[in-house]
């Protein structure tokens, strides 16, 4: 049986967390060898496995696979570069037990690298960043972080923070619609994206969400439409039943990334 992964919950402690994972997220799931990747997904692995910088916006139906997408694509990156005790991951998503229950699916595909992740509680920012995420390479960060992440970022860059390569906004079934990211985006990281940009330091941001015409009010569609690439995550196709698409990995070792 495979040892449940640990992470970080902001207290220097590490949490063990056990296998049982919401159905849906089980579903969604690819497996060892990545068969049946969804309508998309595959396009994602690629472009986050690039080395330029894009703004993308990943979008599609309820169980669609839109955060297995991402998982996965940072996970195939982490595993081409090694840990450099320097952060290379900011994923935003709003609760404490949505950010737990990715972080462990992640903590999953990790397995064989020296990567580690940090996950930020609600109550409180993290206190001095620098001390805090010392050797660890993803940051699940809240809204509290991003707000001082704002102030820390108004004339310069922390020095753990200059080689960040994946930002990542994920609504996560949690809520609907764009407007919490777009606060995140516009306000929250303005500050670090605009030294980010200023020194020509390559990222890619990313925002995960449902249908954009549905949830997004016209103007907020606009705005995606002509400043992010959207990529469309869609199932294969619709007779798969989700039995078919079931994998297995919480009891078996982590066979590694296929080349495309």
């Amino acid at each position: 049986m495979l040892r449940s992964p640990s992470v970080s919950d902001g207290s220097g402690n590490n949490i063990e967390y056990g296998i049982s994972l919401p159905k849906d997220l089980k579903t969604r799931c690819i497996g060892s060898n990545f068969r049946r990747l969804y309508g998309g997904q595959k396009s994602v692995i690629q472009i986050m496995d690039d080395d330029f910088s894009t703004d993308l916006i990943i979008h599609g139906r309820r169980k669609s696979g839109r955060t297995i997408g991402w998982i996965l694509g940072l996970a195939k990156w982490m595993h081409g570069n090694k840990a450099d005790d320097e952060l290379k991951a900011l994923i935003i998503i709003k609760t404490i037990n949505d950010r737990k229950t990715i972080a462990n699916i992640l903590k999953y595909y990790l397995q064989g690298t020296d990567h580690s992740i940090y996950v930020s509680e609600d109550e409180k920012p993290v206190g001095n960043i620098f001390y805090t995420l010392r050797g660890k390479s993803i940051w699940f960060i809240n809204e509290l972080d991003l707000k001082k992440l704002s102030k820390d970022c108004e004339h310069e860059l922390p020095n753990n923070l200059t080689k960040i390569k994946f930002i990542i906004i994920d609504s996560y079934e949690t809520f609907q619609g764009l407007q919490y990211d777009l606060v995140s985006v516009n306000t929250y990281l303005e500050n670090y994206l605009t030294l980010m940009r200023r020194r020509n330091y390559k990222y890619i941001l990313i925002l995960v969400c449902r249908l954009l015409v549905k949830y997004c009010h016209e103007y907020a569609y606009d705005y995606m439409k002509s400043n992010y690439k959207p990529i469309e995550v869609t199932p294969l196709t619709d007779t798969i039943t989700y039995s078919l698409r079931r994998c297995e990995f919480f009891t078996q070792p982590f066979n590694g990334f296929p080349s495309f």
